[in-house]
């Protein structure tokens, strides 16, 4: 994935996410733009873990950026607030 986004202008790293054709890069723990609150970069994969984990690395499936997609994967690369790991369990 971080090939991709290398090509097409951006850069995607294990903690960091900077969008092609933006300047803004964000990184875990920079405040989430639209809030404010404490933000961690999450790719999910085929959708979230199971909601059994104290740890939000471990609720948010932690791909890294060298992964390589396989058909048939649903990737979501999101930049959100720590707590809303924990929201999106308690919803489930």
């Amino acid at each position: 994935m971080a090939r991709y986004f290398d090509y097409a202008g951006g850069e995607l790293t294990n903690t960091s996410l900077r969008m092609p054709g933006s300047n803004d890069t964000y990184e875990n723990g920079d405040p989430v733009p639209s809030d404010g609150r404490l933000g961690m970069l999450v790719v999910f994969v085929n959708g979230p873990r199971p909601c059994d984990s104290p740890e939000p690395a471990e609720l948010a499936r932690i791909v890294p950026a060298n992964y390589v997609p396989q058909d048939g994967d649903r990737i979501s690369i999101r930049f959100i607030p720590v707590e809303a790991i924990y929201e999106a369990c308690a919803s489930q």
